[in-house]
């Protein structure tokens, strides 16, 4: 078959194709082999989204609308049982979920299409193994392979999809202490080929989804240090974080980017929001960037946008007699409340790609 767009630049087609609806694009991957690659490459993006666990399901608020209810939709991946599903990571377009029950079941699903994957049980870890400390999802592009990491305070270990297997790469204690309740987050940041977390107030470490280790993340910048911060996810390999500044009667909340950081470069200042401390609750969870120039965070029933340069705040109701996460029923729940979490609209197949 004829190439259907040899007479039309590249750059033309990939927007024409970005403008159809998925189910057209699912159709339109048979017509041609460069077509297929296009539209199933991880850089065919379409809206960011940001996907909401809540007890009958999962919440999609596209970010690239406008911030109101019409901007929300349920949706439920094909394997959806009344279970407890905990967000592991996304990269790509593709969630990674844990369904917790009698045993532990590692899904990859891709809300865009639809499409899942159930991975092989993580036999690894004995039957009474229920905590783990650390997680997360993302991808080495050196070896073109998705990987999940599952950390405990004495064993590490990775699963390939490209292999579908399980294996420890660490045993031993964890080689950084994550002591700052102000600064912990279990789910690991993908940005660059690694996974993120914050160690204390002036420091991240980052696991190489590479070399499968653990070793010391960039530096924050100097006007950082000693105040409350987290990091947070958005597409692509920039890496964000957000940081508090508390004074008497103000809060100043500080939105930080960084490209690229292993190449030269430094953090780089996006907002600078100034707030009255009784808007402290609203900043109760930062979660990402909305279209225009604002921010988005979580209270415990509430999704909160605040415009920056109009100084507003518009929420959407999330629950009406239930918070946001999942009601617990079991010490895992407890102490493991599933965060949202972006994900961008791709075509990319949760199934192995090789």
């Amino acid at each position: 078959m004829a190439d259907p767009n040899k007479d039309i630049p590249q750059d033309i087609t990939n927007q024409i194709l970005r403008c159809l609806p998925v189910k057209s694009l699912t159709r339109f991957k048979c017509v041609s082999q460069s077509w297929r690659s296009v539209i199933t490459s991880p850089s065919f993006t379409r809206n960011q989204k940001l996907l909401i666990p809540l007890c009958g399901g999962f919440k999609s608020l596209d970010l690239e609308k406008p911030f109101d209810e019409k901007a929300t939709k349920w949706i439920f991946p094909r394997f959806w049982q009344n279970k407890y599903y905990r967000i592991l990571g996304s990269c790509h377009g593709l969630v990674c979920l844990l369904e917790v029950d009698l045993r532990y079941v590692f899904f990859l699903w891709n809300p865009c299409t639809g499409e899942s994957n159930q991975l092989p049980d993580c036999d690894i870890f004995p039957l009474e193994w229920r905590l783990f400390n650390f997680y997360g999802f993302g991808y080495d592009s050196i070896s073109d392979d998705y990987k999940i990491l599952l950390s405990s305070e004495t064993k590490t270990v990775v699963f390939s999809l490209a292999e579908n297997l399980w294996r420890t790469v660490h045993e031993g204690s964890m080689p950084f202490n994550f002591t700052n309740p102000d600064c912990y987050n279990d789910r690991g940041l993908y940005s660059n080929g690694a996974l993120h977390w914050n160690v204390d107030l002036d420091s991240l470490c980052t696991f190489d989804l590479r070399m499968e280790r653990f070793q010391s993340g960039p530096s924050l910048d100097a006007s950082m240090v000693g105040h409350k911060w987290k990091l947070f996810g958005m597409s692509g390999e920039t890496l964000y974080c957000c940081g508090i500044k508390e004074g008497i009667d103000s809060i100043d909340v500080e939105l930080w980017s960084r490209e690229k950081y292993c190449l030269e470069g430094s953090w780089t200042k996006v907002l600078c929001i100034p707030c009255s401390s009784d808007l402290r609750n609203s900043l109760n969870k930062f979660l990402c960037i909305s279209r225009g120039n604002g921010f988005i965070s979580l209270t415990s029933e509430d999704i909160t946008r605040f415009d920056v340069e109009g100084g507003i705040f518009q929420k959407i109701k999330l629950c009406s007699s239930h918070s946001w996460w999942c009601e617990c029923h079991g010490d895992f729940r407890d102490a493991h409340a599933s965060e949202p979490m972006t994900y961008v609209e791709t075509l990319v197949s949760p199934g192995r790609h090789r």
